[in-house]
């Protein structure tokens, strides 16, 4: 979780970890901020969260634990294409 704490705290001086875990409208974080983190995430998880599922969130360990979530179904699914061989392209 540091790897996605520091980016927020690139982004917010001053945001401590406990923040994760609090209401994002108790943490003080404006608007512009908030757009800003959820850019970052999804660029961190090369994933775009839909805006429903996005405005759902309460804290923003919510939003972290959805792209963690998604990041390891996709991982799971993804095959690795090795080389092209004679016999055509090998999957493992």
């Amino acid at each position: 979780m540091s790897i996605y704490l520091n980016r927020i705290k690139q982004i917010v001086p001053g945001f401590k970890e406990e923040f994760l875990n609090t209401p994002i409208k108790e943490t003080g974080i404006d608007s512009i901020d908030l757009v800003v983190i959820r850019v970052e995430l999804e660029k961190l998880f090369e994933f775009e969260i839909p805006d429903h599922q996005w405005y759902g969130f309460n804290k923003l360990g919510d939003a972290i634990k959805y792209l963690e979530s998604y990041s390891g179904k996709k991982a799971k699914s993804f095959r690795k294409f090795r080389h092209f061989s004679n016999t055509g392209l090998q999957i493992h």
